[in-house]
């Protein structure tokens, strides 16, 4: 079973979130902060798998909340649930190893499902975030083995398949984009394949259509 502490600083919000994740049986709140101070506490105290977190409080900074969290205890899981995305705070909790990175107005079950996948460490984020991470490591010319596991909650697309969306529908050849994912070219189409029975798409058009869509491109 997993655990989980919510941290938020309306409890009225907590106690509405704890009665949404406990319908389903594989997961537990086992306690409830209103701000950093309060989470770090009962992180010394109990024995829990994923921290649900609001970055946005009023007596401790969040986002130095969820770097002492993860200092401390490396093992536990973050998950950031936030009314918006504020783009240096959402690159902060990145750079700081969070699990996943969604807004207040995921459908509960989704956000089951998100603490499922942190608890088997695979990684959860709003599709907009996606953006906002791809633009840095673009203009910085960097990638991190972190993003190999990024997942969007609603598609479940890799980091890796975004990108191969990207190149591909802003015509990039199938042998460049092998060349730079740095794999056979023959492993790239069993890869795209994939990609479309996953999208439930035929064709280059349809994927573009996608990628719009979704604000992937």
């Amino acid at each position: 079973m997993l655990k989980v502490i919510i941290v938020d600083e309306i409890r009225i919000l907590g106690n509405s979130l704890a009665r949404f994740i406990e319908k389903d049986t594989e997961i537990k709140v086992i306690g409830y902060a209103s701000d950093g101070n309060q989470a770090i506490e009962l992180c010394r105290t109990l024995d829990f798998d994923i921290l649900l977190i609001d970055v946005r409080l009023n007596n401790c900074n969040g986002i130095r909340t969820i770097c002492s969290i993860k200092n401390e205890f490396p093992e536990v899981k973050v998950v950031v649930f936030t009314t918006g995305i504020d783009r240096e705070e959402a690159l902060l909790c990145i750079k700081y190893g969070v699990e996943g990175y969604i807004l207040k107005g995921i459908d509960p079950d989704d956000l089951v499902a998100v603490l499922k996948n942190a608890g088997k460490g695979i990684y959860s984020f709003h599709k907009d975030l996606i953006k906002i991470v791809s633009s840095a490591i673009i203009s910085e010319g960097t990638e991190q083995n972190y993003f190999n596991n990024l997942h969007l909650y609603n598609d479940n697309l890799t980091y890796k398949e975004i990108r191969i969306i990207q190149m591909i529908v802003t015509g990039i050849t199938e042998k460049e984009i092998a060349s730079k994912l740095e794999i056979e070219h023959s492993k790239l189409k069993v890869i795209k394949k994939a990609l479309y029975n996953k999208l439930k798409i035929q064709n280059t058009t349809q994927l573009a259509l996608y990628a719009a869509k979704n604000y992937l491109v």
